[in-house]
């Protein structure tokens, strides 16, 4: 494919105004400039902000946004390959326009604050691999890809403490997402790689005394969606291979993703400075995350014959490390 080399640059131009005591506008515009294919967007952007009360107030915000790097997922091997590629003369920029209503609050003196938001965005103009996708010398890879649309909306919830000893954060989302390719899953809307029906973060810090503090972050996600062998067949009994039949695009669902990270930090003076050890363990628990799936053939032991099964690669396991930070 080589090298494809651009340039960009953008204008901006924004506006605070305050309308009332308690309603506030946001009110602005991006003029952004991409040199391969010469293409110019306009991305405006607008948001409003009522105060209920001195604790509480909603927020509405409106934008119309420009990716002028795809990220292409290719979904026919194991091991994930996705790339950046920009756009260009025939690769049109993703267009995006989303809509956001949220609401936020904080109480207890303000030690604990509360966010609640919900969306919708659509978008235009994204790219994937055409099914009969040659990686080939000399064929040019923005001729493989095909062009869709699609949807996204969900719900965000965050819940922070944020004064005493003991602080930390919730967040929570619940989120749909879809894309509709015509060339695609005959034609019918199907879920991409990285769509995340759950995903919960928690980060909880303790300060044992002046010089020690605990911390914890737990991470949960609903597993990658998966394009994966549901069948095989043979055309002659002389082959050698078979060949696989697919579920439809990313129909399978990898297992959960979900991890615990600890750490210990001790905060010291050395030579004027302040210093930071911090033991810190990575993945505790010590678990199997998938990062990719694939096919293989296990013979029975009893029967000797040959069976097809799903097998995982799994990175990180449990890490311990010891680190020192000093900032000056």
């Amino acid at each position: 494919q080589g090298t494809i080399r651009s340039v960009d640059a953008a204008l901006y131009v924004q506006d605070e105004w305050t309308i009332t005591d308690a309603l506030r506008a946001n009110v602005g515009g991006r003029l952004y400039w991409f040199q391969q294919g010469g293409w110019v967007r306009f991305e405006p952007r607008t948001s409003l902000s009522y105060d209920l009360s001195s604790e509480s107030s909603l927020t509405a915000s409106f934008a119309i946004a420009h990716q002028f790097l795809h990220l292409i997922v290719r979904n026919d091997v194991s091991l994930p390959t996705d790339v950046w590629f920009p756009s260009t003369q025939n690769i049109q920029p993703g267009r995006s326009v989303q809509g956001v209503l949220g609401y936020q609050t904080s109480f207890d003196e303000g030690t604990w604050r509360l966010t609640a938001e919900t969306y919708y965005k659509t978008m235009s103009n994204l790219y994937e691999y055409r099914d009969d996708a040659e990686f080939t010398i000399g064929v040019p890879l923005e001729s493989q890809f095909t062009a869709g649309t699609g949807d996204a909306y969900g719900v965000e919830l965050f819940l922070q403490k944020q004064l005493g000893d003991f602080t930390g954060w919730l967040g929570y989302t619940l989120a749909w997402t879809s894309r509709t390719f015509p060339e695609l899953n005959n034609g019918k809307p199907f879920t991409p790689r990285y769509d995340r029906r759950h995903d919960v973060s928690l980060a909880l810090q303790y300060r044992l005394d002046e010089n020690w503090r605990l911390g914890m972050t737990w991470q949960f996600a609903t597993g990658a969606a998966y394009t994966v062998p549901s069948a095989q067949y043979v055309t002659s009994p002389f082959d050698d291979y078979a060949t696989d039949l697919y579920t439809e695009r990313n129909g399978f669902r990898l297992a959960p993703f979900h991890k615990m990270d600890v750490n210990l930090v001790y905060e010291y003076e050395w030579f004027g400075l302040p210093w930071e050890m911090s033991i810190n363990v990575y993945n505790i628990y010590n678990r199997r995350n998938p990062f990719a799936i694939f096919t293989s053939s296990d013979i029975d032991p009893v029967t000797y014959e040959f069976t097809r099964v799903m097998k995982q690669i799994t990175l990180f396991p449990i890490i311990p490390t010891l680190a020192f930070r000093c900032t000056f």
